[in-house]
């Protein structure tokens, strides 16, 4: 018989699924509008909770860096 913790862990993992929704049309392969994204990474903590933007560098590569705010 399942025990409580177990069947606690399935209900959660159920709630988690079924609260994604995959897309149906086919992602871009381009990035048009700014971003940034916040790096979770507690065992690296020069870069835990830094934000980072795709910025261009020389010669018009762009890439995701650090910006510290």
């Amino acid at each position: 018989m399942i025990n409580r913790r177990t069947l606690s862990a399935l209900l959660a993992g159920a709630a988690v699924a079924s609260g994604c929704t995959i897309p149906t049309d086919p992602l871009p392969n381009n990035i048009a509008y700014p971003f940034r994204a916040q790096v979770q990474n507690a065992s690296r903590p020069e870069v835990h909770n830094l934000y980072m933007k795709l910025l261009k560098v020389g010669g018009g590569d762009r890439y995701l860096l650090p910006v510290w705010t």
